[in-house]
């Protein structure tokens, strides 16, 4: 049995930059995969997000996952980790959590992404997270704690108070995936971004990395560092420490009217326009791990 979670190699600049694949939504996931590797993509991150795609607790089957894993294998990917939300605090959460760390565990994931609850139902989230780290363990699986981009009341609405929750169980199997624009778009951020991200890192396994901008009052999503998170800016990605993953978030399909909830656009996106958008975050990200954003260099994890 693993006695800590497993470290990803440390390789070329994109060697821990996975692409999400709620870029692919309404297209065949063979198709989409083939795409992100055409874009230049090394890893993939599967996503299974209420509102950003359609899914059902039937996606979490064993022997879907592993008809997953050979179509990962097949495009010339890999997979590092896997987002799986649902609500920790729910009645129903506890069997819900042990189908998704299966499934990941199957797929051949190192990091379970998945957001917490509500601030209301903390003490039943204690209570399911803690009675599912011999299940973390025994799969080597790392659960990370998401902050969520919208509503209310969450329990992690941001990094300082996320790692608060995660330092609180005390467990290497329990972290925190810190995404840094559903840090801005929730709205209850206290410290700056710099501050935030810094307080985020210590205990993180993983970061989404997502960009926005505001368009006639809506927001619309963009690739990473044409937006109004402030990539590069505000938050310096050669900053972020190579050890720590990356997932790149690009749900072109959906916009948030008046800031408001995301909602999914009828058309989807063609495949020129998926291909484009994740070459150019990619291309973004790897120009900052080389440090040419010119961002605050000095800035590492745990200062």
């Amino acid at each position: 049995m693993p006695v800590s979670p497993p470290q990803p190699p440390l390789l070329n600049p994109l060697v821990n930059v996975a692409v999400s694949t709620v870029v692919l939504d309404g297209r065949p996931l063979e198709h989409g995969l083939a795409l992100l590797a055409e874009a230049g993509a090394v890893a993939v991150e599967p996503a299974y997000i209420e509102g950003y795609m359609a899914f059902d607790e039937d996606s979490f089957r064993e022997s879907r996952a592993q008809r997953l894993a050979r179509l990962i294998a097949v495009s010339g990917l890999t997979v590092h980790a896997v987002s799986a939300h649902t609500d920790l605090g729910s009645p129903d959460s506890h069997e819900k959590l042990r189908r998704r760390i299966g499934f990941a565990a199957a797929l051949g994931a190192r990091i379970l992404i998945c957001n917490a609850t509500t601030a209301d139902r903390t003490q039943d989230f204690r209570r399911v997270v803690t009675a599912v780290l011999p299940d973390l363990a025994a799969a080597g699986l790392t659960l990370a704690l998401e902050n969520p981009g919208h509503g209310s009341d969450a329990l992690i609405p941001d990094g300082v108070r996320g790692a608060a929750v995660v330092a609180a169980f005390d467990s290497p199997w329990v972290r925190l995936n810190y995404d840094i624009g559903n840090a801005l778009t929730y709205g209850a951020r206290r410290a700056s971004a710099a501050e935030d991200l810094r307080a985020a890192l210590p205990v993180a396994a993983h970061l989404h990395l997502k960009d926005l901008r505001d368009v006639a009052g809506d927001w619309v999503f963009c690739p990473v560092g044409q937006g109004d998170v402030g990539y590069g800016t505000d938050v310096p990605l050669a900053a972020i420490p190579p050890d720590v993953p990356l997932g790149i978030e690009h749900p072109i399909r959906l916009w948030r009217p008046a800031h408001g909830d995301p909602r999914r656009r009828e058309e989807v996106p063609s495949d020129s326009a998926v291909v484009a958008a994740v070459r150019s975050s990619l291309e973004w990200v790897a120009r900052s791990a080389s440090g040419d954003d010119q961002g605050l260099s000095t800035f590492t994890r745990g200062e």
